[in-house]
């Protein structure tokens, strides 16, 4: 990170800080959160100047988006999350719709208010009918993982098992181990 900040390249240095940042905020290492945040803001901050791809934008918005539901600002959180989602599926964004489209819904349901269920629902229809390459891994298991969690909200007994079953084993036969966990933690 040093050394690419002293190229004055704004883009290598902007990779850079992504990298850093991201790779800490999947880190379990608490010390180093708020620094990594510190790195997203400046992150958007050269995006929204132009002097960095502003596809980074919807990005950075669904981290500090998902970084708002752990401190318990639920409502923030989806304001953010719906507009990193309106941009990356309006604009043709794939890479990360399926985890903006994440972060909103587990907003929606951990909010749980009313046409919050109905909500998530329609993100997770929204992001299913998006056109992708048949078998793009990262749709199919976000999309997986969204509709487990839907069952799980709508106290569907029947749909729930298979989907969070299926869930897992996709996760495990993948080697996600951040889906692994997840799929492991549902009940």
């Amino acid at each position: 990170l040093a050394h690419t900040q002293q190229s004055g390249e704004d883009v290598t240095y902007g990779l850079a800080k992504s990298n850093v940042a991201f790779a800490l905020l999947h880190s379990d290492d608490e010390a180093q959160h708020d620094y990594a945040l510190e790195l997203v803001g400046q992150i958007r901050d050269i995006a929204v100047r132009r002097r960095y791809s502003r596809t980074a934008i919807p990005m950075v918005d669904t981290y500090i988006a998902r970084d708002r539901i752990g401190q318990g600002d639920i409502d923030g959180a989806i304001e953010l999350a719906r507009t990193a989602v309106d941009e990356e599926i309006n604009c043709g964004g794939v890479i990360f719709a399926p985890m903006a489209t994440n972060v909103l819904v587990e907003a929606l349901l951990k909010r749980g208010g009313e046409g919050d269920l109905a909500e998530a629902q329609s993100a997770v229809d929204r992001l299913a009918a998006v056109e992708v390459e048949p078998g793009l891994v990262l749709y199919d298991i976000w999309l997986l993982k969204m509709r487990t969690q839907l069952a799980q909200a709508q106290n569907d007994d029947t749909a729930y098992p298979d989907l969070r079953d299926r869930y897992r084993k996709m996760a495990t036969e993948l080697g996600f181990e951040g889906h692994m966990a997840w799929a492991e933690a549902m009940a």
